[in-house]
């Protein structure tokens, strides 16, 4: 049976979790994309950092220093991963009740773990009847009502661990562990909401206390013989842009959703539509009900985009709180005007003083395979989200 990892994390640092899927990407010079995932789940990797001291330190340096620790399985609560007790359990009985809970890892055979923040306990659930579970062993502590039970993980701690010793009996320790994959019960992302283009959307937004940085990448070539004359090409005429998304004070509830949209997206594979929340265009006159399009002043949007394959859908946010998702057919010069036609029409009159904004919406994914979720407290964590547009094609 594994061991049971009951340090404590030191909450001066952030508890991590990476969820890491594998995407082989086959890009061509014209940055055509084809994207096949190879995992069906993530990998996971736990990061945090342990204070032990006595007794703790001392039964810590044994496991460690013997080596045989790093080599064994362990269980290790998933923290942030929690429901809580709507009813005391008592010690000397198997019984654990958390009947308002329906969690995924809640199945027979699961390890989980009672946590206080001071203590914890391991149980492995034997069977579950109205709400109750049922664990293999009697509980050896008695706990209370609002207690927060998470499921273990199955995995090994790093074969390297590095720590600082303050003093002869406490050590402050980076602990890294990876899970061991297919070991816990899968957890299937939540339904998208409906999809606009056959694309869901992230309707979400980042926190912007801190800038959401943008990059924007040509897909120009340059041929240098480091002597004489350099030639340049350009294979597509459309730029990618990238964009750090930081989302901060994320709740429980607010990381689910953005993990179950990695997972949905397994990563690099996948794309969905994004606004970019920024006033991007600015209409000229009202948009009429009945009607397809919108005219903006100048022949400067219809020059940039007119045959983008990027950008080719908006969003339109007014301020009685409606956001309208529309799709761009083509766009046109009309008395030095850009004119836009979208394939759906406007359900109402919309004066430009109801608009919030008018955003480009293009497609995304996530530009990498990877994501981490910092939990600085077990109810608050903070995100970062890299994503990069891809052509916006039919049929996608």
């Amino acid at each position: 049976m594994p061991r049971f990892w009951e340090q404590a994390p030191n909450w001066d640092r952030s508890f991590e979790i990476t969820y890491e899927f594998m995407t082989d990407v086959v890009q061509s010079r014209t940055k055509k994309e084809q994207r096949n995932a190879l995992r069906l789940e993530p990998r996971k990797r736990v990061v945090f950092r342990t204070t032990a001291s006595k007794d703790r330190y001392r039964a810590l340096q044994r496991a460690l220093a013997a080596g045989a620790a790093q080599g064994e399985s362990w269980y290790l609560p998933e923290i942030p991963n929690a429901v809580l007790l709507d009813t005391a359990a008592n010690a000397g009985q198997p019984v654990i009740s958390a009947t308002t809970s329906t969690a995924y890892w809640m199945v027979v055979g699961h390890p989980v773990v009672l946590h206080d923040g001071q203590r914890s306990e391991l149980g492995i659930i034997e069977s579950i009847a109205a709400g109750n579970l049922n664990l293999t062993s009697n509980l050896k502590a008695a706990w209370p009502v609002g207690t927060r039970l998470s499921p273990a993980l199955t995995g090994r701690i790093a074969a390297e661990l590095n720590g600082v010793s303050e003093t002869d009996d406490l050590i402050d320790m980076e602990v890294v562990f990876d899970e061991d994959p297919g070991s816990q019960t899968r957890e299937n992302p939540q339904a998208p909401a409906a999809p606009f283009n056959g694309r869901e959307v992230l309707t979400r937004q980042p926190n912007r206390s801190e800038a959401v940085q943008n990059t924007y990448r040509s897909a120009r070539k340059t041929l240098d013989y480091g002597q004489g004359r350099v030639a340049h090409f350009l294979p597509a005429t459309f730029a990618t842009m990238l964009r750090r998304l930081v989302f901060l004070n994320v709740t429980v509830a607010e990381a689910d959703f953005l993990r179950h949209l990695f997972y949905r997206m397994r990563g690099q594979q996948g794309e969905f539509y994004m606004h970019t929340g920024q006033n991007d265009i600015v209409p000229a006159a009202q948009l009429v009900s009945g009607q397809t399009t919108m005219t903006v002043a100048g022949t400067e949007l219809h020059d940039a985009y007119a045959t983008d394959t990027v950008f080719k859908a908006v969003a339109v946010r007014l301020y009685n709180g409606t956001t309208l998702y529309r799709k761009i057919e083509g766009m046109e010069v009309i008395s030095g005007n850009s004119r836009v036609t979208f394939t759906a029409s406007w359900p109402s009159t919309i004066l430009p003083s109801d608009i919030v904004s008018v955003s480009w919406m293009p497609a995304w994914r996530f530009a990498s395979d990877f994501v981490t979720f910092e939990w600085l407290t077990d109810t608050t964590c903070q995100v970062a989200l890299t994503v990069q547009t891809v052509e916006d094609l039919a049929g996608d």
